[in-house]
């Protein structure tokens, strides 16, 4: 997944969460009603609910209630996640193996200078990542359009329900933005990022460096303007990550190099054979100085 794929889905996936909000509708003394806050919002209140009765809701059991609830989504969500993580790690090890001759296309493509030249480097790299078994539009966002209603429910949630609005844990008002769970929860993302880069070649680190500064950027600014409540699934999240990454980078990934470096003993790639669509120098034509002429022995007589 590049640079401005991610930033896409992480802007789309706080964008959709903060303008959701502004749908749930209100009763004339104010409770929340309509079909947003009844398939959203209320389920989410309740789990939150059941789950801050086991703490007597007490001062905090709500902000408890809500770290349960992420607790038990992020089990829900990690195979998916792991599966997401295995598919990226199976991917950029074959893209390994047929860099150099991506990288000389890549080459070409910028001394290409006419659109036919273009396109056939296009098609070439095309061809390329097929006979390497890579899908670049494969890389997976199912998780992502997963977390979209589970953000909004907790909006909803926090933001409307009259019982969690009025909660506070340790010293946090759940219903307005915190700047210290802006900043914990943007580490965690930061560590994260940097777990997944372990191991990396230098080059392949150069190229995710923005990849992993986009993910707490993003996080701090969605933290900065939501309820603390909805920055707590975050923070909770991102530990959730952390795991996540040390099982896929110390144990899922060496496993999947070996494999993938066996099966491509056996069967490597075998690159497609490209045929040269350069156009043939111009060639200026030249005047044929043998011709016979016409008058030339009536003038030297």
């Amino acid at each position: 997944m590049n640079f401005k794929t991610l930033t896409r889905r992480s802007t789309l996936l706080i964008f959709c969460a903060l303008c959701l909000v502004g749908c749930v509708e209100r009763t004339v003394d104010g409770q929340p009603t309509g079909l947003i806050w009844t398939l959203f919002g209320y389920p989410m209140e309740q789990a939150i609910r059941w789950f801050a009765q086991l703490f007597n809701a007490q001062t905090g059991s709500y902000a408890w209630g809500i770290i349960f609830v992420t607790i038990i989504v992020r089990i829900f969500l990690t195979p998916i996640n792991l599966k997401m993580m295995r598919k990226n790690v199976i991917q950029q090890e074959r893209l390994s193996y047929v860099r150099p001759e991506i990288n000389r296309l890549n080459e070409q493509m910028k001394h290409a200078k006419s659109t036919q030249e273009k396109m056939a480097v296009r098609q070439a790299i095309t061809e390329v990542q097929q006979a390497a078994g890579i899908n670049p539009f494969d890389m997976g966002c199912l998780l992502m359009l997963i977390q979209i209603p589970i953000v909004s429910a907790l909006f909803y949630a926090v933001s409307s329900s009259p019982d969690i609005t009025k909660d506070i844990f340790f010293g946090i008002e759940l219903n307005k933005p915190s700047l210290l769970l802006a900043i914990v929860s943007s580490a965690f993302y930061l560590l994260q990022g940097l777990i997944s880069q372990y191991g990396m070649p230098a080059e392949q680190k150069a190229v995710g460096r923005s990849l992993v500064l986009t993910s707490p950027i993003l996080n701090f600014s969605f933290a900065l303007v939501a309820p603390a409540g909805a920055a707590l699934y975050w923070t909770i999240g991102g530990v959730f990550a952390c795991l996540t990454s040390i099982y896929s980078t110390f144990v899922q990934k060496p496993r999947l190099k070996k494999e993938i470096a066996l099966e491509l003993e056996k069967n490597p790639i075998v690159l497609p054979q490209r045929k040269d669509t350069t156009p043939p120098p111009t060639q200026t034509p030249t005047l044929n100085t043998n011709k016979p002429r016409r008058n030339e022995g009536k003038q030297r007589k």
